[in-house]
């Protein structure tokens, strides 16, 4: 026995063994023989039963499996959270503006409306509160994912101590599920070897379907399924991602009702609509021509005075002043208005097309028998209306690089592309001029990515639930954050804040249920304090005062010199609002009260330490220090034709970077096809063969375009091709030197690269160009796969 086992075989081998020896043991043994003692002497065996004892049989014998604790009450509701991305106050025409929303008046006519609920003003934060219930900064998300800084509130990790409401919900018998945009996972684990833990099923949702970044093509969305990736379908004319979205949730929800229908459901349903690039048919937007023609100071005007008509906003409430940084439409000149008219047009069609598919995600509801039983959230908007189309883009990351450029240079692009009837086209990723923002967010000042106003962070909601909440045209007044959405859905289940999730002690949720405003329209307010900042753009709500300062960012000038890297948050000017007479933050009231002036800036800080908030302006990081952006630490890489949606921000810096691409390729006579390419329509480099000529173009934001080809096709058979790039610093000229087995066959010099990236969640594809196409020199040819062999592609940061 010793010898056997110190030869160690598997633990398996062990048990049989023994258990075969003592068998053995038994058989053979004399009677009254038994086992062995430690010290060699034989103990005997217990006597065994009689045979006349009863034992139990199969026969005699009952089961009954445990029954399934009920820990909802009867008849909980379904949840269904729909949240629309970059919708300011005064858009929808339920709320007073000028785009048609039947389906949010539908709700708000069945339900209830609130006009004092707020955002973070930005996109990752305001989702992170959401599924949380925690201030934006304590569960590190105080900035987007792809601008994520090593500081406590800013790394982009929504920490496991704070569980979402589809993990809470889960445990609890929800069925879960999100559909559209996540924007809460690193942007450096956004691949096929993750890790996966933080993408949406690792956040307690059984079903994802939708895109991780912060935006995507509505034509070629670069969507995962799960944690699978999706190809959308390039041959259907019809295709549109938020259509695709409402298809899907439909699906979802008859499987449900067909493998759990005992169970309800929670759905989180947030379209990449209408972020930036505003894609959408040519038909919806032929619906608002000639509806915007006299501009967005006209339009504000309009709206304005509709809110007050239709009691959205007090009758005392005063129409806040433009900005004397933001263009009036008076000083747009005549020639380039026809190109803001249409970019505004084909938001208006986006937003109306967003909320038809919403209706018919309702329908689908109703026509199932689900609605009546339904809880429904309707946010319109995850911040307010959106600056950063700057002066009206064919190519809104142009703002977020902070490349300046010339509306005359974008006309004169667009018209090569197709003049305007190709905007909100897959050719170009448009957005319109941040005056029309402005007018979006009517009567507030400010935009999206100002926390200071609420121009940024008040957005409409409607709450509808037939079983649950009688209709009130009553406007709910009271002061409300997204952070209260899952204290309330957790308030009317009787859910307990949990202690303890999947092992992990939870923090304390900052919001506050708003259920007790479902009955009761005039209820005082019970929300006592809430915590803002983005960019250093901040302020502070308490027992009705508003204390902020606008910060060192300046959203519509981003461009043009809109951030002041000289900024001092100790020395920042703050303005102070008394909300209770003062609906718009109209009247800076701090010179008449300086005392609470003070007051509320000392609380602000001690907030913001208890939120993880410190360093004030953390956001703003990458804009100082571009060269600090959360990326792979990896210096060389080597791919082959198996390497397809490598997210860029994982990526070798191709076109950003000085770097050496060699490979080791096959071809055949006039070869043709994409060797590499990183990014997409709007942005990004492609290497390529074209009828056995290599060619480089590298798609400078659509507006510049730079390329060489090699004069002479490459022969038939094995090739070495190197691509040698030097960019000096982020954002400088580069230059591109191309050689074939050790000779120069050609060289490219690009006046301009890009800093931070091409798009938001184009790839890097080797051997074929997936998404949106880099070149429209093959568009028609996409995805333009590589009909020779790649055997190696070594690339080099240098």
């Amino acid at each position: 026995m010793k010898q056997f086992i110190s030869s160690k075989p598997p633990a398996a081998s062990i048990v049989v063994c023994v258990f075969t020896l003592l068998l053995t043991m038994a058989d053979t043994a004399p009677a009254g023989a038994g086992t062995i003692a430690d010290d060699g002497s034989v103990l005997p065996f217990p006597t065994p039963p009689s045979e006349s004892v009863a034992k139990p049989r199969l026969q005699d014998s009952t089961m009954k499996w445990a029954t399934e604790p009920q820990r909802l009450p009867e008849d909980a509701p379904n949840i269904l959270i729909i949240l629309i991305d970059d919708v300011g106050f005064g858009i929808a025409d339920t709320f007073g503006g000028e785009v048609h929303t039947p389906t949010l008046s539908k709700l708000a006519d069945e339900g209830i409306r609130y006009n004092a609920f707020h955002t973070t003003s930005i996109c990752s934060p305001t989702r992170a509160a959401l599924l949380t219930g925690r201030n934006h900064t304590r569960v590190g998300s105080g900035t987007i994912a792809e601008r994520a800084v090593a500081f406590d509130g800013y790394t982009g990790i929504m920490p496991r101590t704070a569980a979402t409401m589809a993990e809470v919900l889960r445990e609890y018998g929800y069925k879960t599920s999100a559909f559209g945009k996540w924007h809460n996972t690193p942007a450096t684990e956004i691949t096929d070897m993750g890790p996966k833990d933080r993408w949406p099923n690792g956040y307690g949702f059984d079903y994802f379907y939708g895109f991780l970044g912060g935006e995507t093509s509505q034509w070629e969305p670069r969507l995962f399924e799960n944690y699978n990736t999706v190809e959308p379908p390039h041959d259907d004319p019809r295709y549109h991602l938020t259509v695709d979205m409402k298809d899907k949730a439909l699906a979802w929800i008859d499987k449900h009702q067909a493998f759990s229908p005992d169970k309800p459901f929670f759905m989180y349903w947030a379209p990449g609509a209408v972020h930036g690039p505003h894609h959408i048919f040519k038909e919806w937007a032929d619906k608002y021509k000639g509806k915007f023609d006299n501009g967005w100071d006209a339009y504000r005007e309009r709206t304005f005075k509709r809110q007050l008509e239709m009691s959205i906003i007090p009758p005392d409430t005063k129409l806040t002043k433009r900005d004397p940084t933001m263009a009036s439409w008076e000083s747009i000149p005549e020639e380039q208005r026809a190109f803001q008219r249409r970019l505004m047009e084909i938001f208006a069609g986006f937003m109306e097309h967003t909320d038809q598919q919403i209706g018919e995600l309702i329908e689908g509801l109703e026509t199932r028998g689900l609605k009546e039983n339904t809880l429904v959230f309707y946010i319109v908007g995850d911040n307010g209306s959106s600056a950063e189309g700057q002066e009206g883009s064919i190519s809104e990351l142009l703002a977020q690089n902070g490349i300046p450029n010339t509306i005359d240079q974008q006309i004169s692009t667009m018209n090569k592309l197709g003049g305007l009837e190709a905007l909100g086209g897959p050719e170009m990723d448009n957005m319109y001029h941040a005056g029309w923002a402005w007018a979006g967010d009517t009567p507030f000042k400010s935009t999206k990515l100002v926390a200071a106003h609420f121009g940024g962070t008040r957005n409409p909601l409607v709450v509808s639930w037939p079983k649950g909440i009688k209709a009130d045209k009553t406007m709910r007044s009271q002061f409300h954050h997204v952070v209260d959405i899952a204290p309330t859905v957790y308030d009317i289940l009787g859910i307990p804040h949990p202690k303890v999730v999947n092992g992990y002690e939870q923090m304390a949720v900052d919001g506050i249920s708003l259920a007790y405003t479902f009955a009761d329209g005039t209820a005082k307010g019970r929300k006592e304090t809430q915590f803002f900042d983005n960019n250093g753009s901040r302020g502070l709500y308490h027992d009705g005062w508003f204390a902020s300062a606008f910060g060192p960012f300046t959203p519509w000038n981003a461009a043009k010199g809109g951030f002041d890297k000289s900024w001092d948050s100790a020395t920042d000017a703050w303005q102070l609002y008394d909300l209770r007479n003062d609906f718009s933050q109209a009247e800076d009231v701090s010179k008449e009260n300086p005392e609470k002036l003070e007051e509320m800036k000392k609380f602000f800080l001690e907030v913001a330490e208890e939120n993880k908030d410190f360093p004030i302006g953390a956001g703003n990081w990458l804009r100082i220090h571009p060269k600090d952006i959360h990326q792979s630490h990896y210096t060389h890489w080597t791919f082959n034709q198996n390497t397809q949606r490598m997210p860029e921000f994982t990526a070798p810096g191709l076109g950003k970077q000085s770097n050496t691409v060699i490979l080791d390729v096959e071809v055949g006579d006039g070869a043709s096809g994409v060797l590499y390419a990183m990014g997409g329509a709007s942005g990004g480099l492609t290497f390529y063969m074209d009828k056995g000529h290599l060619v480089y173009e590298y798609n400078m934001m659509i507006i510049e375009q730079y390329s060489a080809r090699s004069k002479t096709p490459l022969a038939a058979g094995k090739h070495a091709i190197k691509v040698d790039t030097t960019i000096d610093r982020p954002g400088a000229p580069g230059t591109v030197i191309i050689s074939v087995d050790g000779q120069e066959v050609a060289r490219a010099d690009v006046k301009r690269t890009v800093p931070l990236a091409f798009t938001a969640t184009e790839t890097f594809d080797v051997g074929i160009d997936l998404g949106s196409p880099v070149s429209i020199n093959y568009a028609n040819r996409r995805p333009f796969e590589f009909d020779g062999k790649i055997n190696l592609v070594s690339v080099k940061l240098n």
